[in-house]
């Protein structure tokens, strides 16, 4: 189409005169843009893991630069490809990495959710001056920027945070192109759309978006305008939908996985049980905006609600003012602007509403753009109210009103940063987080009832509250732990016990040592190959009798020993076990890397890390205090250490990670042998720091020997089992004895020392350096 010199002027005239925009929402913008980048920089503590979806892009994204792009990538439940082409051409561009140094690329998997992040921030400003003028765009660009929710999504590398960007470049470019009667803008708009189905499985519902809008509008767009918009959406989602389609179960199969019926497509569920299911999961759906959000740190800060109390004032005074503009007196503009936003909320509600584990913000993520613009609405109609009926000292004051808004959204993410850096320093694997309790089975949806009566039993480490408000009805003591759930619940979302082990494997890689790799591992968890160089690694099934090798010189054999990580579960210890050295073996078991999936109750080990069947004389613990367990093994040797051991050699580093060098941190060593058959089949060792009235001071958990590997009903006539594990320690700890004793299954009946001297049943092995 020609376009008339009449029509380049004017457009022209129309770019200069946006240009010419007032100099505080540009300044504004700005600031907003680099609030944002500072509170998604990688600098953070959060995320401290590489959950398995990341690891899942990652592997892709580098398959992708092998094989070339694919459509759909089927890996875990299959992925729509734009955020994987992305991530792809972020790994190329940060080149090689060295084989055992892969931990760069974690920063490769997140950095196009962090673009996306930061376009998103100023997509929304040019969605809010569409919607509600340039007041709404300033107020909807500062949210976002701010927002916890946008702000941790942004910091994590799932494909889910590409959709709030694309959604909203593709409202602000429909809707200027419907006001300004462009069709180029219309048929931008339309891609866009169509792009938003390469993003993530919520963006299936834009059609239902679309139609709502369009109803809720009164008057019907014009033809051509719907025609170009629609055309150019279905050109660009058409090789999608290819694909989908000669995909077997791509259209329907993920959906039907995460049901709120919760059966998985198998139409197990009754009918009035699924209707309950979907009414409770409406309702919690319903509630996400200010009442009670995502319980999952990887989406939220838990339990927090999308909006704080101002916040979510100035949406629900958006809700009003959309509605209001639905009426047919109302300027075409404003229905076109209330019907967007009212059709995207109900909409997008949908992806959560129907799927288990309501509110879940990933599900919800196509809802960012609706909710924040319906919220910058309310923002503008309160300024321009208070403006024209109290002038400008109305209009001030609402402005400062919005401006706290905003400041306590961001003030909840900086707060949020602290407690997980606090976390971090004192406790860098979240171990001392076993047991967590709830306040209540609805926790993320209720305050609980009669909660000032609830009491903390004496084992938990931590417990988990839905809001603010219910934690101040809380007891002081239960008050006081709540703040230890921050970091554990963030460490463990995010597969940290994974990327832990990673680092771990690669260090002994590193320093020359012969790694065996439980399969179990590089099966169940995505992160252990993306970051492991699995070709260096010997894979061992769980019932391999050649843990650590034939002695055929590899490296491995009984002269050389080696490395091993073990899942300590299900394993066939007759046939593991059966190739140790006859006249005895020296095993080390060190402390285990542990781990928690969203709906554990605790955590558990993932994997034990086990050195022999020969020892180096560093790991061989020195003359020290010594006992004798009747019926059980008998205690030769300690050793007890803060920081890493003075040997600097590739088995005393396998021995101390790097990780287990915070604050605190006291290495125990200990060697165990018997004499002959023991009586007991395993046994557990406990080892607690006591103050001088007889009161524990570690928050160390009792675990089995060997950590569950090498159980001592199998162990033989001279074995030597070396078990190592690090304490946590308060300050001012130093000088204070440390106590070791046995109990087998029943910690009220310890094992009895043969000698009975002391109390009988512990031995006092040092003292904290």
């Amino acid at each position: 189409m020609r376009t008339s010199p009449d029509s380049r002027t004017s457009s022209r005239t129309r770019w200069r005169a946006q240009w010419r925009t007032p100099w505080p929402a540009r300044l504004a913008v700005a600031v907003a843009l680099l609030s944002a980048a500072a509170l998604r920089a990688p600098t953070h503590a959060f995320p401290p893991g590489l959950y398995r979806d990341e690891a899942h892009y990652g592997l892709d994204g580098l398959a992708t630069l092998v094989d070339g792009p694919r459509l759909w990538y089927a890996a875990n439940n299959g992925r729509e490809p734009l955020f994987i082409w992305l991530v792809g051409l972020s790994e190329w561009a940060m080149g090689p990495v060295a084989p055992t140094a892969r931990l760069p690329l974690i920063a490769a998997v997140r950095l196009p959710a962090l673009a996306a992040s930061v376009v998103l921030v100023a997509a929304m400003y040019a969605l809010g001056a569409r919607l509600a003028g340039r007041r709404a765009g300033v107020i909807a660009a500062a949210l976002t920027a701010v927002l916890p929710w946008a702000t941790l999504l942004g910091r994590t590398g799932l494909r889910a945070g590409l959709l709030p960007a694309v959604l909203a470049l593709s409202g602000a470019a429909t809707l200027r192109g419907i006001d300004r009667r462009d069709g180029r803008w219309v048929a931008f708009g339309g891609a866009l759309a169509g792009l938003s189905l390469y993003t993530y499985t919520a963006a299936r519902a834009l059609p239902v978006a679309v139609a709502l809008a369009v109803a809720l509008a009164i008057t019907a767009p014009a033809r051509a305008t719907a025609a170009r918009w629609l055309g150019a959406a279905a050109l660009v989602a058409l090789p999608l939908a290819v694909a989908m389609a000669r995909t077997p179960g791509a259209l329907v199969g993920r959906l039907a996985q995460v049901a709120v019926t919760g059966d998985g497509g198998s139409g197990a569920s009754s009918s009035a049980v699924a209707t309950d299911a979907l009414i409770a999961s409406f309702g919690r759906t319903a509630g996400l905006v200010f009442v009670a959000g995502d319980r999952i740190a990887r989406h939220n800060i838990p339990f927090r609600p999308v909006f704080g109390p101002l916040a979510a004032a100035l949406w629900l005074l958006g809700i009003v003012v959309a509605c209001a503009w639905l009426r047919p007196t109302s300027t075409p503009r404003r229905r076109r602007a209330a019907a967007l936003l009212l059709a995207a909320t109900a909409a997008f509600a949908l992806p959560t509403a129907l799927a288990a584990d309501a509110p879940h913000f990933l599900r919800a993520v196509g809802l960012m753009p609706a909710l924040v613009g319906t919220a910058a609405v309310g923002g503008a109609a309160l300024v321009g109210w208070a403006g024209g009926r109290w002038g400008t000292a109305g209009r001030t004051a609402a402005w400062a009103l919005v401006a706290l808004a905003v400041a306590l959204e961001g003030r909840d993410i900086v707060h949020y940063d602290a407690a997980l850096d606090a976390g971090r320093a004192a406790d860098p694997l979240a171990e001392r987080t076993v047991a967590v309790v709830a306040a209540t089975d609805a926790e993320a949806h209720t305050v609980p009832t009669g909660a000032g009566a609830l009491a903390l039993p004496a084992d938990a480490e931590a417990v988990a509250l839905p809001t603010e408000a219910a934690a101040e009805r809380l007891p002081e003591r239960v008050r006081a732990v709540r703040a230890r759930l921050v970091w554990p619940r963030a460490y463990h979302a995010f597969d940290g016990g994974a990327t832990t082990l990673a680092r771990e494997v690669n260090a002994a890689l590193a320093s020359g040592r012969h790694v065996w790799l439980d399969r179990r591992l590089r099966d169940g968890w995505a992160s252990v190959p993306f970051l492991i160089p699995m070709d260096r690694v010997t894979l061992t099934d769980p019932y391999d009798p050649v843990l650590f090798g034939d002695g055929g010189g590899d490296g491995g054999g009984r002269d050389g020993g080696g490395v091993a990580f073990i899942v300590p579960y299900g394993l066939r210890l007759d046939e593991v076990w059966a190739k140790l050295p006859a006249d005895g073996a020296e095993l080390a078991f060190l402390q285990p890397i542990i781990e928690r999936g969203d709906l554990a109750a605790q955590a558990s080990p993932l994997s034990v890390r086990a050195l022999g069947p020969r020892l180096p004389p560093e790991l061989r613990p020195g003359a020290g205090a010594t006992a004798r367990f009747v019926n059980g093994p008998s205690l030769d040797g300690v050793a007890i250490g803060a920081g890493p051991p003075a040997s600097g050699s590739a088995a005393a580093r396998d021995a101390w990670p790097p990780w287990a060098d915070a604050p605190g941190a006291v290495r125990v060593t200990t060697r165990w042998h018997i004499d002959g058959p023991p009586a007991v089949g395993d046994a557990t060792l406990f080892i607690h720091v006591r103050d001088a009235a007889g009161n524990r001071v570690d928050t160390s958990v009792d675990a089995p020997l060997g950590h569950g590997v090498y159980p001592v009903g199998r162990w033989r006539t001279g074995d030597v089992v070396v078990d190592q594990r690090v304490l946590r320690l308060p300050p001012g700890a130093h000088g204070l004895p440390i106590v070791a004793g046995l109990y087998a299954g029943d910690p009220d009946a310890p094992l009895r020392r043969g000698d009975g001297a002391g109390d009988g049943v512990t031995v006092e092995i040092g003292r904290v350096p």
